[in-house]
């Protein structure tokens, strides 16, 4: 989608259609509207006296203009009150809007944008939500159906997206915005579609190669480590986690290094393309969407791509070990033993909690490049659902300063996130009569979410570390207006966000 902005004399517009936002609280005084008022001999004021429900929120109203002009139809917006907008509520609007624009085959969209009416938001902060909002809600995952040329007939996809600004002092700012929301949802919608893909065509071998695709043309270095590597590394975990499959284990590495940076973050992402459970198979209810258990992996592509894009001065090293969780009889078996990179022995209490064994040989590989922060982001466990929800991201980590911070821009970017302590007393829950650890606590699954954040922390040594547990809200089961059903790029936007803090 072609996003522009430009000043437009509005009834010279030949777009399928302007979207006009309408407020409940407030008249619409700017120039542009008072003129295509006019000239539509008040058409406007009057529909909207008439119908007070048409500024509610997230209400639409379509209708045709007389044929003295282009422009053939005007869509009415509800904001509601002026008071109570916020970016959240301008990026559900406008996923709505994009929705409703696709399902009526209207590929030329312009938006008449928001004026200075605003009170308790910025120009250049609502204009971006607006735009978030749309990219993110006109995004479908489609490349395997094999109608799809003629559901594109039927639904035709926005092609352009004209944002007409109220002055012409806003163009500069407005364009600077553009950029950067483009960027930002090109690669969520990046990590939407690997992780929507399914396991049999991203396999951990075609991953690789896709990562490696992505990067091309950047200035990202991309690494695979293949397994003789990884044996060599001493990732015992790795190799544990993947000995089910046919299919062997690879490490990814990107490395994003820009001139004059001042910090160097390392993010790691859990990379199981497929989660079986092994030998503890998963009882069939949860082995539906087990292919997003890789989401994490694709959360550092695309955060490390956007950052690259954007241009951020900051160090990355991205770290993602791909693997199949499969039963077989050279599979992992509950009770046994492995080594981790750091020299820890680990007993196997159940294979299902694979995705922290493969992530403490990841930990520790980022550990050793002594970066000032590691931030690993994992669908580690189901306990997170029960502990917050799928509207809330859980974190941990050693670091107070980190962990607010992260929160602060989920807050920002409405990719919500809170702490749960890492309660030192659920430390015995951890230790092995055999070994240094267990991959499990309590047998009755008490405190799972957290048991895991304390069986990483064993691996990161004294480096500030956070552990993003998406195992919640990377998929959306029914999704809203800008989060289809499905993958939901979560927290791609929070982490960039909290990037360009640095």
């Amino acid at each position: 989608m072609k996003i522009s902005v430009k000043e437009s004399i509005v009834k010279n517009l030949n777009e399928d259609v302007l979207i006009i936002p309408v407020f409940k609280d407030t008249h619409n005084t700017e120039t542009l509207f008072l003129e295509l008022d006019n000239i539509l001999n008040k058409l406007l004021t009057q529909t909207i006296y008439e119908n007070k429900d048409i500024c509610e929120e997230y209400k639409l109203n379509l209708f045709y203009t007389p044929a003295r002009i282009k422009l053939r139809r005007i869509l009415l917006a509800g904001v509601g009150k002026i008071e109570e907008m916020d970016q959240e509520k301008i990026r559900l609007l406008a996923g709505k809007l994009a929705c409703f624009c696709t399902s009526n085959s209207m590929s030329n969209v312009a938006f008449l944008n928001f004026g200075y009416s605003l009170k308790n938001i910025a120009i250049d902060d609502a204009t971006k939500a607006f735009i978030e909002g749309f990219l993110l809600g006109a995004y479908s995952y489609d490349e395997l159906k094999t109608k799809k040329k003629e559901d594109e007939k039927k639904n035709k996809k926005i092609e352009s997206l004209l944002i007409i600004p109220q002055v012409s002092s806003d163009i500069n700012l407005i364009e600077n915005v553009i950029k950067e929301a483009e960027i930002i949802c090109r690669n969520v919608n990046l990590v939407r579609d690997l992780v929507n893909k399914p396991s049999n065509i991203l396999t951990p071998e075609i991953y690789a190669k896709l990562i490696i695709e992505s990067f091309r043309k950047s200035k990202v270095k991309v690494k695979v480590m293949e397994f003789n590597q990884i044996k060599k590394e001493k990732m015992g975990c790795i190799i544990g986690v993947g000995k089910g499959s046919e299919e062997k284990p690879k490490l990814v590495l990107l490395a994003y290094t820009p001139q004059k940076s001042k910090k160097t973050i390392a993010l790691v992402g859990k990379g199981v393309t497929f989660d079986s459970g092994g030998i503890n198979l998963k009882p069939s209810n949860y082995l539906t969407n087990m292919k997003d258990d890789m989401a994490g992996s694709a959360t550092v592509v695309g955060v490390i791509k956007a950052a690259a894009e954007l241009k951020l001065p900051v160090k990355l090293i991205g770290i993602m070990p791909l693997v199949e969780n499969m039963p077989s009889g050279s599979a992992l078996k509950t009770g046994d033993v492995i080594s981790a990179a750091n020299g820890k022995t680990i007993e196997v209490e159940n294979t299902d909690a694979e995705g922290r064994l493969i992530l403490a040989d990841a930990l520790h590989y980022a550990s050793t490049s002594k970066p000032d922060y590691i931030i690993d982001i994992a669908t580690l466990t189901g306990a997170a659902l029960v502990a917050l929800g799928s509207k809330c991201t859980s974190i941990m980590g050693n670091d107070t300063e980190l962990i607010n911070n992260l929160i602060k821009a989920g807050e920002e970017t409405h990719e919500l996130a809170w702490q749960l302590p890492l309660i030192k007393e659920y430390e015995d829950d951890i230790k092995s009569d055999i070994a240094d650890l267990k991959n499990l606590g309590a047998a009755n699954g008490e405190a799972g979410t957290i048991i895991g954040g304390i069986f990483l922390k064993h691996f990161v040594g004294d480096i500030k570390w956070a552990h993003l547990d998406i195992g919640a809200t990377v998929w959306a089961s029914k999704g809203n207006s800008y989060n289809a059903k499905g993958a939901t790029g979560v927290p791609v936007r929070m982490l960039v966000k909290w990037l360009k803090s640095l």
